[in-house]
């Protein structure tokens, strides 16, 4: 073999070497971050006849005569579009006066991820309760594509370190690590199953099932139950 043959040579070799590292970092990396919680690892002894309210992050006051039920997925490209667009009208005409509270309960489905992002959610809440409206918020904000898994927990971990001043990082990881709150997660997806619920969002006002999730739906329910 000349010099030339063996210089071509060793470029190969080195090629397939550079190729084969790069591929075994990127499957490193993905595993590493990439572990989601399995929903059917939770134990619930029984599910609650109503919404479970007591126990539901809310955004608003509890004490609203009218309670409005929000089934989300964070994912959901329609959750994000009811929490940027309904969401704020809702808040302007009734939240702030105390006529109505929106409780969010979990119904994720659209991926593994759904599950880790609904039980950072909880784990945020029931850290301080305060923090989860802020949570809310910032996961429909920065919303990907719905086909790809984002909601990592890299992910998760620098949303909440850059945006939720406060929290305690260190605990929410450890709680997550742990699955701490996966049964109130999954708590919520068997009352959203025991409703057959046909997707998300899905909005309930008093118990009522909206027919839509536009806002002049969920207004309608809202008037009709505050003339009562």
């Amino acid at each position: 073999m000349n010099k030339k043959q063996t210089g071509i040579l060793l470029v190969i070799i080195v090629f397939v070497v550079l190729i084969t590292s790069i591929f075994f970092i990127q499957q490193a990396s993905e595993k590493k971050g990439d572990t989601f919680p399995d929903l059917d690892t939770a134990k619930v002894d029984k599910v609650p006849e109503d919404f479970d309210y007591a126990n539901q992050p809310v955004i608003g006051n509890r004490e609203a005569p009218v309670k409005i039920v929000e089934f989300t997925d964070y994912k959901c490209p329609s959750c994000k579009k009811w929490t940027e667009t309904v969401l704020p009208k809702l808040d302007q005409d009734y939240i702030q006066s105390g006529k109505a509270a929106v409780y969010v309960l979990d119904y994720p489905f659209l991926g593994p991820d759904s599950n880790l992002a609904a039980l950072a959610g909880e784990t945020l809440y029931q850290q301080n309760h305060e923090f989860f409206e802020t949570y809310h918020k910032l996961m429909m904000e920065k919303q990907k594509n719905e086909k790809s898994n984002w909601a990592t927990k890299d992910f998760l971990l620098n949303l909440v370190k850059e945006g939720i001043p406060g929290a305690d990082l260190q605990q929410f990881e450890k709680d997550l690590d742990a699955g701490t709150y996966l049964q109130q997660m999954k708590k919520d997806k068997e009352i959203g199953k025991r409703l057959a619920i046909p997707g998300t969002p899905t909005i309930y006002v008093n118990g009522l099932p909206a027919e839509n999730a536009d806002y002049e739906t969920v207004k309608a329910l809202i008037e009709q139950e505050l003339a009562k």
